[in-house]
Parts: structure tokens; sequence; C-alpha cells
């Protein structure tokens, strides 16, 4: 029988929410640490894909930035 892999796990949606609503909170420079932190959580190694979780924190860090025009 083939070894199924574990469920990753995810953010819920509420969570996600509440997740990016802290992020609005914090000043500019704050979302930039806190995306830089989970752009190293969510970086692939070549052996292990990132958790889910993870890459919705970048994603969620990564579109704050955007509306506050701290990217790029």
């Amino acid at each position: 029988m083939a070894h199924r892999p574990e469920i990753d796990p995810i953010l819920s949606r509420e969570d996600l929410a509440e997740f990016t609503r802290r992020l609005t909170m914090l000043s500019p420079d704050g979302v930039e640490g806190v995306y830089r932190t989970a752009h190293r959580e969510s970086a692939y190694d070549g052996k292990k894909i990132p958790p889910a979780a993870a890459v919705q924190q970048l994603v969620a860090a990564w579109r704050v930035l955007r509306r506050i025009g701290k990217a790029g």
C-alpha cells in the first residue's frame, strides 16, 4: 500500500482574516519583518515543500505591503 502524505494544515478563512487584520495594525517596517520571516519559512529547500500556512502568511503579508506601497 502506498504511503499517504500527511495532510498539510492550512489557516481557516477566519484565522487568515485575523492574521491580515493584525498585519494592518503594524508599521510598514513591522509588516516587512513579518514578510521576511514568512518568506524564510515558506522557502522550498529542494527536499520538502513548505507548509501551506507559511505560504498563506507570506501572501497575506505581500498583499498588505502592496496595499501600503512598501513593496518594490
